[in-house]
């Protein structure tokens, strides 16, 4: 619901709700354990409120505040039956969490050629986990930031863009059960990282932009990285670090009449990497720990067009990333294929029909860190015919329509051909 009392104000409040069962399908391959699980319970909920001030004719105010629960239960099984618990793998596992925040943005337009912002957030996480029979454990945290930002626009063809802020994390109690010791407080932890940006546009005309941008980045270890078992599926590492980036690049976008165009380069250095690196437990070689594994370097680029008729929608694009760790080039990036290819098209011959077609192709993508385990190299075809009749939008498609055998992660092969159909409506 929104109230807009004049033309630069607006305020917002909104509530989500989300009530879901979910079926986790079991491991399928030969590299590990399968697990047979449901979630009989995932409900979510948000309420929230946004806004929009202006405080004088150069002064703006933008805020967010939000509060958002999430509880669900998992139910894990001996086998495939699903209707035994007396096992090893057999537990019921409840999760309870919430997390609320805020930001806050003052745009001042200090000229009619430049603006400065400031920006502030802060968002406190609460995770309440247990299973069945045993004691609640508590893990909480927060992250903040305080950030500045200038924006110049030189001439109607050029601008530059340079911020600069402080970006945090604070552990405040960690606790962890154990059946000899019962609910023990682990030691928190804090850290803290300056990032910034620097961003060059030019526009050399009115259908042509270039970007250049430069940036120094880092990605905290949150408290699921750091301390969640990830129902059996990890080991933590309660030492875990920072990862801090260099980030290099450049894109350009145009246009000429009916074709769009799109091309860009990326070069990013990063120190004291997080990687998943799997063979840590014997028992299962699926089970991994995240670690800060020395430097790395991320390097590719992406291609991309488009053709627009009235009576034709055309697009293609294509992305390639070379990963590599400097410290040991052994080690592989998991579900991250080097190439990815997607091509659109839409016919619109008669009657209002849309005849849709869709590819999507990858490369080869490891699964394990030490390279034991893979995807194989996959494309598949997607098609749907649809209509809009009145104010209901009707569409009978399938998926997969060559009913190909593929997996984005090793022992968890996805849907064969899928027939759907689907109505929507535009009131």
């Amino acid at each position: 619901m929104g109230f807009v009392p004049n033309t630069t104000d607006e305020y917002v409040v909104g509530y989500t709700l989300v009530r879901a069962e979910k079926h986790v399908p079991p491991y399928l391959g030969s590299n590990g354990k399968a697990q047979f699980r449901i979630y009989p319970d995932w409900n979510k909920d948000e309420v929230y409120f946004h806004s929009v001030t202006r405080l004088a004719p150069a002064l703006t105010l933008k805020s967010r505040m939000w509060y958002d629960t999430f509880k669900n239960t998992l139910d894990s099984y001996d086998d495939f039956t699903y209707s035994s618990q007396k096992g090893k793998q057999g537990w019921t596992s409840v999760y309870d969490d919430y997390a609320l925040g805020a930001n806050a943005n003052l745009i001042w337009a200090t000229s009619g050629n430049n603006d400065v912002k400031f920006g502030g957030n802060y968002k406190y996480d609460v995770h309440r986990s247990h299973n069945v029979g045993e004691p609640v454990a508590h893990i909480t945290e927060g992250i903040y930031s305080f950030v500045v930002e200038d924006e110049a626009r030189l001439n109607p063809q050029m601008s530059v863009t340079a911020s600069v802020g402080w970006f945090a994390r604070q552990g405040y109690k960690i606790e962890e059960f154990n059946k000899k010791r019962g609910i023990t407080e682990l030691p928190n932890s804090h850290d803290g990282n300056i990032n910034a940006l620097a961003a060059f546009d030019y526009h050399p005309s009115a259908t042509q932009h270039l970007r250049f941008t430069m940036s120094r980045s880092s990605l905290f270890a949150r408290m699921k990285d750091r301390y969640s078992y990830k129902l059996g599926k990890a080991i933590p590492n309660p030492d875990l670090g920072t990862q801090k980036a260099f980030n290099l690049d450049a894109s350009y976008e145009g246009r000429w009449k009916q074709l769009h165009w799109q091309a860009g380069v990326f070069y990013n250095f990063i120190t004291d990497i997080i990687q998943e690196v799997t063979g840590v437990d014997e028992s299962d070689p699926k089970i991994y720990q995240l670690q800060n594994r020395g430097e790395a370097q991320y390097r590719g680029f992406e291609l991309g067009a488009g053709y627009e008729l009235p009576w034709l929608t055309a697009q293609a694009n294509y992305s390639f990333i070379d990963q590599k760790n400097m410290d040991n080039k052994d080690l592989k990036f998991l579900y991250s294929p080097k190439s990815k290819f997607m091509a659109f098209l839409e016919l619109r011959p008669v009657w209002q029909l849309r005849l849709q077609g869709r590819m999507i192709a990858q490369s080869k993508a490891y699964s394990s860190s030490d390279g034991s385990t893979s995807t194989a190299g996959f494309a598949t075809i997607d098609a749907s015919l649809a209509r809009k009749v009145w104010k209901a939008d009707l569409k009978l498609g399938v998926l997969n329509v060559a009913d190909r055998v593929y997996e984005y992660t090793e022992g968890f092969p996805m849907r064969g051909r899928t027939w759907y159909a689907s109505v929507s409506f535009d009131l």
